[in-house]
């Protein structure tokens, strides 16, 4: 393929995902534990309150991951695969959950 018609590719996809989000049928990944379709869980909004608040505060990730595990606090997770997928499972916290999140 030529690079204009690869060009012309990306273009449609992208202008695929602008009409998927002005219809509102756009569906991004969720930072950890929170679910399209259901009712938030009160304790994972006030975990992932926490996280932004000590992000603000402490200014990096690992500073946030640090505090999380200094205080024994786990993030909220939803794995895809699993004996369970798609369900809430609290997990120590790792530089990449807090990165998702």
């Amino acid at each position: 393929m030529s690079e204009a018609e690869l060009h012309q590719i990306r273009i449609r996809l992208h202008q695929g995902e602008r009409q998927k989000a002005a219809r509102g049928e756009l569906r991004i990944p969720l930072p950890g534990g929170l679910t399209y379709n259901r009712n938030p869980d009160e304790e994972v909004q006030a975990r992932l309150r926490l996280i932004f608040d000590k992000f603000r505060e402490l200014q990096t990730a690992r500073r946030v991951m640090r505090y999380l595990r200094t205080h024994d606090l786990r993030v909220p997770v939803r794995p895809l695969r699993g004996p369970a997928p798609h369900e809430l499972v609290w997990r120590d916290a790792t530089i990449a959950h807090v990165h998702h999140i």
